[in-house]
């Protein structure tokens, strides 16, 4: 939801608004015009609220100009970290997306560790859309043996010509890097990676 400052202004504009109008028609401005004052307040902030969460999601990009990422993707990750074979790690992951208008949180299921976002947004130049996220990961509690947490930063460009999809690179404090390219979608939330795994394969 837009911040606390925001709803204040718009409160007030409303307010400056109707005050301002009934002054220049000569309505005369009483306590009995003041009264609703309150309730329309209130109304404003429920619509706000609204929107943020739920009604945006119905509009087209062109009037909300915000991707709708939401839900579940899976995705595959190549990284420059070896595996046993001396080859790059490939593997696949998945991307929660839980988003509002105003807010988007990330989070990355893998087999033995997740990551989640310490900052989000969609940023957008020369007209293009992008998803960059830092991010806090830490393997499992049987699986943190040589796999101490780590910091990292992900930059995903949103294609949107047909199906939505996001790709880019990736990098971490462990000096470690790589890419990852979404595949599949799911509009629901899926918690862990053995779940989003069985949905994906079905």
């Amino acid at each position: 939801m837009p911040n606390a400052l925001w709803t204040r202004i718009i409160i007030l504009l409303a307010a400056g608004t109707w005050f301002v109008a009934a002054l220049l028609m000569g309505v005369p401005v009483d306590q009995e015009w003041t009264k609703p004052l309150g309730l329309a307040s209130s109304v404003v902030v429920l619509l706000l609220l609204a929107f943020d969460s739920i009604l945006w999601k119905f509009l087209p990009y062109k009037l909300v100009r915000v991707p709708k990422l939401g839900g579940t993707w899976k995705a595959t990750l190549q990284s420059s970290f070896k595996d046993t074979d001396g080859e790059a790690a490939q593997f696949a992951c998945f991307l929660v997306v839980r988003q509002t208008y105003s807010s988007i949180h990330i989070e990355m299921l893998f087999p033995k560790s997740e990551s989640v976002s310490t900052s989000a947004s969609i940023i957008k130049t020369d007209g293009t859309s992008e998803l960059w996220y830092s991010y806090r990961s830490e393997a499992h509690s049987l699986d943190r043996d040589g796999n101490p947490p780590h910091k990292g930063a992900v930059q995903l460009r949103i294609a949107m010509n047909g199906d939505t999809k996001l790709a880019g690179g990736y990098w971490t404090d462990r000096q470690t890097y790589g890419c990852i390219e979404t595949v599949e979608h799911k509009p629901t939330i899926i918690n862990d990676y053995k779940t989003a795994l069985g949905a994906f394969d079905n």
